[in-house]
């Protein structure tokens, strides 16, 4: 059960910080703005940054929601159950890590074009 939920808390905050670096990038998001934004304490935040508490799926939709497409209009999805399709801890960080390092990489053309078509595929 503690590896499960530590596999939560893993997946959970590099996939904040992936939507927290595409919103810098595209200005619609800044890490200062989440305590607002989510209606939460600062210290909240730092332990889901630091992973010491998982994002909670709803949060984490939110998040992306602002971040990828800021005047869209907000409308209810489907919460997937994150605990079905965890794969292990080292899978999970090398894909962010991979993530990460490619769009470090880019250009700024090959950023703004990959962050529209993110922003279509998330419609």
């Amino acid at each position: 059960m503690q590896h499960k939920s530590a596999l939560i808390k893993i997946n959970s905050r590099l996939t904040l910080l992936w939507y927290v670096k595409v919103g810098e990038h595209l200005k619609t998001l800044r890490m200062q703005q989440l305590p607002q934004l989510m209606d939460v304490k600062p210290i909240i935040v730092q332990r889901w940054v630091n992973g010491k508490l998982a994002v909670p799926n709803q949060e984490l939709h939110k998040i992306k929601t602002i971040a990828l497409s800021p005047y869209r209009k907000q409308t209810r999805k489907k919460n997937i159950d994150v605990e079905k399709y965890l794969p292990d801890e080292a899978r999970i960080r090398a894909k962010f890590a991979w993530k990460t390092m490619i769009f470090d990489q880019m250009n700024i053309h090959a950023k703004r074009r990959f962050c529209e078509k993110l922003k279509k595929c998330h419609r």
